[in-house]
């Protein structure tokens, strides 16, 4: 999933611990899907940045074990 390796780029952070790190990279999406949807003055394209931010969420969620050996590279 692109959206994920993108997040994942853009993130940085020096903590150690896995869960932290974890936490701390859902934070960082859920804050980039944020902002962007400030920017967005249409109702129909803000809907569909709150959909893909769930959907990301929920993913990210789904996948913790996965995302963290991502996140510990």
């Amino acid at each position: 999933m692109d959206t994920i390796d993108q997040l994942i780029d853009s993130f940085d952070s020096n903590e150690k611990n896995k869960g932290r790190k974890y936490r701390e990279f859902l934070y960082h999406c859920f804050t980039k899907f944020e902002k962007e949807i400030k920017k967005i003055k249409s109702k129909k394209i803000i809907n569909k940045y709150i959909t893909m931010r769930d959907n990301t969420l929920s993913y990210l969620i789904q996948h913790e074990k996965e995302i963290t050996l991502k996140l510990s590279k």
